[in-house]
C-alpha cells in the first residue's frame, strides 16, 4: 500500500482514497505476522508520506470507530476530515434483521466523538428503505435520525430483493411503491439537511482550500474541500489550475455547494 501511495504521489495525484470491500477489517488476515496491525496503523504509517496530498477514507462501518481510533485519526495531519458511514437504517429492529454489528446509538456516539475530536469533520452515509419487516414507525426512526444528524449527503436507495439471499425469504416484504415512496421522503429530508449544512458552512470560514477537479461549462471550477464540501469558484480569466490545490474566498451557498472566487482575486 505504501509503495503504491508513493508511486501515485510521484505521478501527480493529489488525493488518494483508501478503500475496499470492508476497509475496517484491514489487517485481520495479518494476525500471524503482525498481530496488532490494523487500518489505523496503516494510516499512521502513511501519514508522514503524504506531504502535499490528501488521504481520504472509503466507507466505514460505525462500529470500527472506537474512541481510541478516533483519537488517533484526529492526530493525522493529512487525513481528510470526511467520513462515509455505512448506516443503512436508524431502526435497531431493522439493523438486527440485517445482521449489522451496531445500533443507532452506536452511530450517534461516533458522530459525537468525531465532531468533538475533529470539529471540521463532515459525514456522508448510505440509507436503505423498505428492508423486509420495516414498519412505518421504523422508517420514521431513520427519517428523524437524518434530520438530527446533519449529514452532508445521504445516498438513499430502496431495498432490492435478490433470490437465494436470507432477506429474500423474510416475512414482511414491502411493495415497490411503498419502498420508493419512503425513499422519496428520506431523500427530501436529506436534501433539506444538505442545504442547511452548506448555508452554515458559508458563514463559518471565508477562505477554503479546494482541490480543483473540473472546469464547468460556464467557466467556473468545481472542487472539494478536505471535508468534502463541493465548491464552485468563478474563474473568468482561467487562472485556476486543474488538479492542484487553490484557495477560494466563499461568497455564498447553494443547496448542494458553496460558491466563491479565487482568494488571490479578492481585495
Amino acid at each position: 500500500v505504501l509503495a503504491e501511495m508513493r508511486r501515485l504521489k510521484d505521478a501527480g495525484y493529489r488525493e488518494l482514497v483508501f478503500t475496499g470491500i470492508e476497509i475496517a477489517s484491514y489487517g485481520i488476515d495479518f494476525r500471524e505476522r503482525r498481530p496488532a496491525f490494523r487500518l489505523i496503523d496503516l494510516l499512521e504509517a502513511a501519514d508522514p508520506l503524504a506531504d502535499g496530498i490528501r488521504i481520504r477514507l472509503g466507507s466505514l462501518e460505525p462500529a470500527c470507530l472506537k474512541p481510541d481510533v478516533i483519537r488517533r485519526l484526529a492526530a493525522l495531519r493529512h487525513l481528510a476530515p470526511h467520513f462515509h458511514l455505512s448506516v443503512q437504517s436508524a431502526s435497531d429492529d431493522v439493523l438486527r434483521r440485517m445482521r449489522r454489528k451496531y445500533t443507532a446509538e452506536t452511530v450517534r456516539t461516533v458522530l459525537r466523538g468525531i465532531r468533538e475530536a475533529i470539529p471540521e469533520a463532515q459525514f456522508t452515509t448510505d440509507l436503505m428503505t423498505g428492508f423486509p419487516g420495516e414498519t412505518e414507525e421504523m422508517f420514521l426512526e431513520t427519517l428523524s435520525f437524518v434530520r438530527e444528524s446533519r449529514f452532508l449527503h445521504c445516498h438513499v436507495f430502496p431495498y432490492s430483493r435478490r433470490k437465494q439471499t436470507e432477506a429474500d425469504g423474510m416475512d414482511g416484504q414491502l411493495s415497490g411503491a411503498e419502498k420508493n415512496e419512503r425513499a422519496r421522503r428520506l431523500i427530501a429530508a436529506a436534501e433539506e439537511t444538505e442545504a442547511e449544512v452548506y448555508r452554515s458552512e458559508a458563514e463559518r470560514e471565508p477562505v477554503r482550500e479546494i482541490l480543483a477537479e473540473e472546469r464547468l461549462p460556464d467557466g467556473s471550477v468545481s472542487g472539494h474541500t478536505a471535508s468534502f464540501l463541493e465548491v464552485r469558484a468563478a474563474d473568468p480569466e482561467g487562472r485556476i489550475a486543474l488538479h492542484a490545490f487553490c484557495r477560494v474566498r466563499i461568497t455564498g451557498a447553494g443547496r448542494t455547494c458553496l460558491f466563491g472566487v479565487p482568494a488571490e482575486q479578492d481585495g
